[in-house]
């Protein structure tokens, strides 16, 4: 079963948080900009968690989405840290930007959901 935004969404609300979709162009200025707030969420204590396609072997020309969890990053080296419920367990993995942007890639935007309690913009959030 997949899981979508929407109903990650509705899962935390009972739990006091809120979760934005947010969206970029799929570029090199929106990825940048999707980046730098994914970095100001994580260093606020809040992860971010992506939607990519993921290619489904047994389907020809199919694409699913699937949800990544970002928990933090090293600037240094340009990577994030993931956890991927796909792979075996605890599922960690670090990725380099230009990895992360060709798997993030959806159509023509990033898209990503930014977390904070209720009532309150997460950290970062596009005015």
């Amino acid at each position: 079963d997949l899981t979508s935004f929407e109903e990650i969404q509705r899962g935390m609300k009972p739990l006091g948080y809120t979760w934005d979709r947010w969206r970029w162009r799929a570029d090199s200025t929106g990825f940048e900009n999707a980046i730098d707030a994914i970095e100001q969420s994580l260093d606020s204590g809040k992860p971010v968690i992506l939607s990519v396609n993921v290619a489904v072997p047994v389907y020809v020309h199919r694409h699913y989405a699937h949800a990544l969890l970002v928990f933090g990053y090293d600037a240094d080296e340009h990577e994030v840290f993931l956890l991927d419920p796909a792979r075996q367990f605890p599922g960690k993995r670090r990725v380099p930007f230009d990895e992360l942007r060709d798997i993030w890639r959806e159509g023509r935007s990033f898209n990503s959901l930014f977390t904070a309690p209720a009532g309150e913009l997460p950290v970062g959030h596009p005015r």
